[in-house]
């Protein structure tokens, strides 16, 4: 399923992802989950999830 997200995936969702997901900010991670209605626990799940729309992302994960 997540194979089937990723190859729908095009540049602009990347970089919507980017923008909504800090990956390399730790600090901003609770916040970022919060502001989507996630629980930190899914919200690292989407980021390994390693997907580039923030819907499907959460699709993905079950969130």
């Amino acid at each position: 399923m997540v194979q089937a997200v990723w190859e729908r995936m095009d540049l602009q969702c990347r970089l919507v992802l980017r923008a909504e997901y800090p990956a390399r900010d730790g600090a901003a991670r609770p916040a970022a989950a919060a502001r989507l209605g996630l629980t930190l626990d899914r919200y690292e799940l989407v980021l390994a999830a390693g997907v580039g729309n923030v819907k499907d992302a959460i699709d993905a994960v079950g969130a």
